[in-house]
């Protein structure tokens, strides 16, 4: 990557965000139920998360995690958000869509020629986590 290319994506960086973000410090305070990624490093990083933080688990029973391989480049970003709002749109308007989520998955797929991963992380009750913990000392 050359130094013009990186001011660039820097120059754009900054105007989308104040500072980094880390996802669990955004995940631990705000129930989700959807997550978007766009690269599948973030992808597995966010899986991993979930499955981890116990302090969600209070708020939330499970999680859809989504990821769409996006290249990094603006008119690759673009391209992405445009399929992104799209695919999100037709989720949420679809009757009964946590029950039909692997078909509009599939549909979205085949009609636009992309990769679109999908998890369904079910999170445990506290109570069930209690029990463990409880059954775990002795």
């Amino acid at each position: 990557i050359n130094a013009e290319y990186m001011g660039t994506l820097l120059t754009r960086n900054i105007s989308v965000k104040e500072r980094p973000e880390r996802f669990i410090d955004i995940y631990s305070n705000v129930p989700l139920d959807i997550v978007f990624c766009f690269e599948e490093r973030v992808y597995d990083h966010v899986l991993e998360c979930v499955q981890l933080e116990e302090a969600h688990c209070e708020q939330a029973s499970h999680v859809h995690i989504f990821n769409m391989v996006v290249r990094d480049t603006t008119e690759d970003a673009e391209k992405g958000a445009i399929l992104c709002a799209e695919f999100l749109e037709q989720l949420i308007t679809t009757a009964d869509w946590e029950n039909r989520v692997s078909e509009i998955v599939d549909l979205f797929k085949q009609k636009h020629g992309i990769t679109l991963l999908h998890c369904l992380v079910v999170l445990p009750s506290r109570n069930v986590l209690d029990r463990f913990v409880d059954s775990s000392d002795g």
